[in-house]
């Protein structure tokens, strides 16, 4: 026996708030997926993008100040560096880069001879230590400056400060640079800068 109602019951309005609901969450969900790829990715609020920029002023500002307290080693330093690549690719040394190395030691300059001297390794670091004579007719005040080449390379710059050096007078120095000390047959090369 069949027991099917004749007519089957219709819900039209269920039907219809059901499909409403379910094209507004499709559309939402089209609009969502849209703003995502297409947009600008993280939202960044002005308090934000006005912080990360202030940040990226101090932290130039601080390597302004790195740059200016760059101190006269940090300098011979990096000019070694430039120096030694440049020969590497065949080029030759940019300003400020440490003198071609002579063929033997020359410790002498007209103001200043290291009459002595002896490349020490001190604690790890290149030194160079001797008797400084001033071969001039004046009092010297200035900066002593020992370039250390191995096979004709700059392996290192060591320098020191002497003050009112008599003519004829000789003073200990010692040339302190800040490069590591290494093995190896040593060229030194003396340069004086005069301070007025």
């Amino acid at each position: 026996m069949d027991r099917r109602p004749d007519q089957v019951p219709h819900h039209p309005k269920v039907l219809t708030a059901g499909m409403i609901v379910t094209g507004i969450a499709l559309a939402a969900m089209v609009v969502w997926f849209w703003s995502v790829s297409t947009g600008p990715g993280l939202v960044i609020t002005a308090e934000q993008q006005r912080a990360a920029e202030i940040q990226a002023a101090e932290e130039a500002e601080a390597e302004a100040a790195a740059e200016q307290d760059k101190t006269q080693a940090d300098l011979d330093r990096e000019a070694e560096s430039r120096g030694a690549k440049n020969k590497k690719k065949g080029g030759s040394g940019g300003k400020g880069a440490p003198p071609a190395a002579p063929a033997a030691s020359d410790t002498v300059t007209d103001q200043v001879e290291l009459t002595t001297y002896s490349i020490l390794s001190v604690n790890g670091v290149l030194n160079v230590g001797g008797q400084l004579e001033n071969v001039g007719v004046q009092p010297l005040s200035g900066t002593v400056r020992a370039y250390v080449y191995i096979d004709s390379e700059p392996v290192a710059t060591a320098t020191t400060e002497i003050t009112g050096l008599e003519p004829g007078k000789s003073t200990k120095v010692n040339m302190v640079s800040d490069s590591e000390y290494q093995p190896g047959e040593k060229v030194v090369l003396l340069e004086f800068e005069s301070r007025k």
